[in-house]
């Protein structure tokens, strides 16, 4: 049997969806640069931070969602299931950018689509609107790689920073 959604329940479905998002980390108070920190803005698409265990990579993370002037979404990898990463960012990005966009919304999260699927139609909708976002994956190191590149290969509009330990081989 399919799933079926009335039109009447979306904007609950959807609420229930955005609820369900990962924010930015806080940086600690007052922030202290790191030597060699990369900086907040770059028209490159796609950076990798790759430093240390615990030298300071999510915090800065953090901060560049303070102070950049383009949308960024986070996604900390530790805590998502690689073949799942698409999906995950297609709802963070949906949220920050489609959230009073119920046509968009609705054939993005359409039931049967994948997740790159997802992704490709939500990028395409920011891409028309000339909306910029910087997708940050934080512990990229921890999931498959071959799951990080499908994902960033399937959405060249975005721009990515890919975040690993130099501890961990990736």
């Amino acid at each position: 049997m399919a799933n079926r959604f009335l039109i009447s329940e979306l904007q609950t479905l959807f609420e229930q969806v955005f609820l369900q998002l990962e924010h930015f980390p806080l940086p600690p108070s007052p922030y202290l640069a790191q030597e060699g920190e990369p900086p907040y803005e770059s028209t490159a698409k796609l950076r990798v931070v790759d430093r240390h265990l615990r030298a300071g990579k999510t915090a800065w993370a953090g901060q560049l969602a303070q102070h950049s002037v383009t949308t960024a979404v986070y996604c900390d990898c530790a805590t998502a299931a690689g073949p799942a990463l698409a999906g995950i960012l297609t709802r963070e990005i949906a949220a920050r950018f489609l959230s009073h966009e119920n046509e968009h919304l609705a054939n993005a999260l359409a039931p049967g689509r994948t997740g790159i699927d997802s992704l490709k139609i939500v990028a395409a909708v920011l891409k028309s609107k000339g909306d910029d976002c910087v997708v940050v994956l934080d512990n990229v190191h921890r999931i498959d790689p071959d799951d990080v590149v499908s994902v960033v290969r399937s959405e060249p509009h975005l721009q990515w920073i890919l975040a690993r330990s130099t501890d961990a081989s990736f």
